[in-house]
């Protein structure tokens, strides 16, 4: 069997790398394994740029490809191409079809360790933390709504609040992946406003946003991204739904409107029951992970021929 790969992707040298690596290679020998064909193509669509993949495709005349969406959001431009070439394939990552949550995987590899007390709610806490790095557009929209409430909680972002229209390059703040960043500011705030990378996607994405307050112990809430909701809770975590009412969000004013009247509503319960309920989320992330892993090695390539 001929097997056509290309080398973009995050480096090896990174911890999320080394695991995008390791998945590639299962997925590589199942196909070895599994499948009869001649020709298998392997498609990663992370940082896919100035690539004429229609004619990648046509050139190489696969019998099959697998396009893994693992690090990135899913590129629906890479997936009409796919589609379009009318070969037989199978899209795995942050996507309907397979879905294999990369970045749960990759934290429980590689995030911090920390005892439950450290992770503690101090009394007098602050209601909320908004923690943000790159300025995408949506992200801006809610940070313009927080500004109003920032000294009820921690904002921030790569760029200044004044300037939420300009072009930033650097955005002078460290891409903390793998811990809750200052510790003493998470033990003195609440909610966790959560703002993943993509606002709203059909085939929605989960990064280590949206695992950092399920894996610290807060209550969140997740800007856009419905359905990343309606996955979490048939997955078996508690949403805090009775707490949030998101009925009625459609936009991104709609999300952060709703945002601003949680936190200025907003009552602080860290009571024993409702710690149990943070408790449940931090274990069901376990063995939700076992559960990655599992769909991953159960994979059978052949029935997607």
């Amino acid at each position: 069997m001929k097997i056509i790969k290309s080398d973009n992707g995050f480096p090896y040298a990174w911890k999320a790398g080394r695991v995008e690596q390791l998945i590639r290679n299962i997925i590589e020998r199942k196909a070895q394994q599994q499948l009869t064909v001649d020709c298998v193509m392997l498609i990663n669509p992370t940082w896919l740029l100035d690539r004429d993949l229609s004619a990648e495709i046509q050139d190489a005349s696969p019998d099959f490809i697998i396009c893994h969406d693992l690090v990135d959001p899913a590129i629906p431009q890479v997936h009409e191409i796919i589609q379009d070439s009318g070969i037989p394939h199978l899209f795995i990552g942050n996507v309907d079809q397979y879905r294999l949550d990369f970045w749960a995987m990759v934290c429980d590899l590689n995030f911090q360790s920390y005892t439950n007390t450290e992770l503690q709610l101090r009394p007098g806490a602050k209601k909320f933390i908004c923690l943000n790095r790159k300025p995408h557009a949506h992200r801006r929209v809610i940070m313009r709504y927080l500004d109003q409430v920032k000294d009820q909680g921690y904002l921030t972002s790569g760029m200044d609040p004044d300037l939420v229209d300009a072009d930033v390059g650097d955005y002078d703040i460290c891409n903390d992946v793998y811990s809750l960043g200052d510790i003493s500011t998470w033990q003195d705030a609440y909610l966790n406003i959560v703002t993943e990378t993509t606002f709203n996607n059909d085939n929605f994405f989960i990064s280590e946003k949206t695992w950092k307050p399920v894996i610290g112990l807060r209550p969140f809430f997740v800007y856009g991204q419905p359905k990343l909701r309606e996955y979490l809770g048939a997955q078996g975590f508690d949403t805090f739904e009775d707490l949030i009412d998101y009925t009625g969000c459609v936009t991104e004013q709609d999300y952060a409107e709703l945002a601003i009247k949680i936190v200025t509503n907003l009552s602080i319960n860290y009571s024993e029951p409702f710690q149990q309920r943070l408790l449940h989320n931090q274990q069901r992330f376990r063995n939700y992970v076992y559960e990655q892993w599992d769909r991953l090695l159960n994979l059978n390539l052949s029935d997607y021929v």
